[in-house]
């Protein structure tokens, strides 16, 4: 039985390597998409309501 068991975990093993290893269907080629932006949107300057705080009672404790 432990033989069996070993056999199943060897087997689990390289079929999880095999699909972690594997390029994702469509990002084999071209060019990787940039991780900063690369333009500002339009009116980007106009926003109204950027965050809200509420603070009452007293805070000088």
């Amino acid at each position: 039985m432990k033989h069996y068991t070993l056999l199943l975990v060897a087997v689990a093993t390289m079929a999880g390597l095999v699909v972690l290893i594997a390029p994702a269907p469509g990002h084999a080629d071209g060019e990787p998409a940039p991780i900063f932006v690369t333009e500002i949107p339009q009116g980007y300057r106009d926003w109204q309501w950027i965050s809200s705080a509420h603070e009452a009672g007293n805070l000088t404790v």
